[in-house]
């Protein structure tokens, strides 16, 4: 009796296993169709996305999108965007982004659709053009650890409560705001390559000072109607580049 007891108790955690897999499993299809649904509306209006699915699901597209592996790998946003929050739920939930470019919307849409997208670890490229973000941005920044390749052009950012991103290789922030602090806080990031900007005024000390902090990593510094605040001459700018060229041999200064 014992023994049956047992058996049939074991039938019974099984049955409710299976029940409350099938659930969790009728649940994520209905909210992927969902979220599939809504993908398609906005491709309709724009949106441009690639996917990434599994090699045995190619034959079946509609069928792979279903399938919890299935993630878009890069998103282009070249439109007017409705609903910017919805649309940021919609990123997060596929997941797995590895290039967001955005080219169209207002900086508060901007910011709100990022604020919505979720923590994206897999995030190598952000690309934000004509929109001028802002240090909302920064938080979302700051958790977004993969990131690679940045550029946010225009921007109204100085730079100066930029976080230290430990995997960024490349920021241009050409016509911005960037200061003397905000230079050398964007330098501080480890493996930071290549920084353009442009469009701001700057000293030649922060410079030679930008320099000296990131010799080690980086490679080419790129400068675009960029006065100097202690002198703007041509001999103040020859002087700049000797002493450049003296801190940090092999790298490249634009200027």
């Amino acid at each position: 009796m014992p023994s049956f007891t047992k058996k049939r108790m074991l039938w019974i955690s099984a049955a409710a296993i299976m029940l409350v897999l099938g659930f969790l499993a009728c649940r994520w299809i209905l909210e992927r169709g969902r979220a599939l649904a809504a993908l398609e509306t906005e491709t309709a209006a724009g949106l441009f996305v690639e996917w990434r699915m599994p090699s045995w699901a190619e034959d079946q597209p509609y069928l792979a999108r279903l399938w919890p592996g299935s993630t878009l790998g890069k998103v282009q946003i070249d439109y007017p965007m409705k609903d910017a929050a919805a649309l940021g739920d919609l990123l997060c939930h596929f997941g797995s982004l590895e290039t967001l470019s955005i080219g169209a919307g207002e900086a508060d849409e901007i910011h709100l659709l990022l604020s919505h997208c979720g923590d994206q670890p897999h995030l190598k490229s952000l690309l934000i053009f004509n929109v001028e973000v802002d240090d909302r941005i920064l938080p979302v920044l700051a958790k977004w650890h993969t990131l690679e390749t940045l550029t946010m052009v225009p921007n109204e950012l100085t730079g100066e409560r930029f976080p230290l991103m430990p995997n960024l290789r490349s920021i241009d922030m050409s016509y911005s705001r960037v200061s003397d602090k905000g230079l050398v806080q964007l330098i501080e990031s480890p493996k930071l390559e290549d920084l353009k900007f442009s469009a701001t005024s700057l000293t030649s000390s922060a410079l030679v000072q930008a320099v000296r902090t990131g010799k080690g990593h980086l490679r080419g510094l790129w400068l675009s109607e960029v006065n100097l605040k202690d002198g703007d001459t041509d001999k103040e700018r020859d002087k700049l580049r000797e002493t450049v060229k003296l801190i940090a041999p092999e790298l490249q200064f634009g200027f």
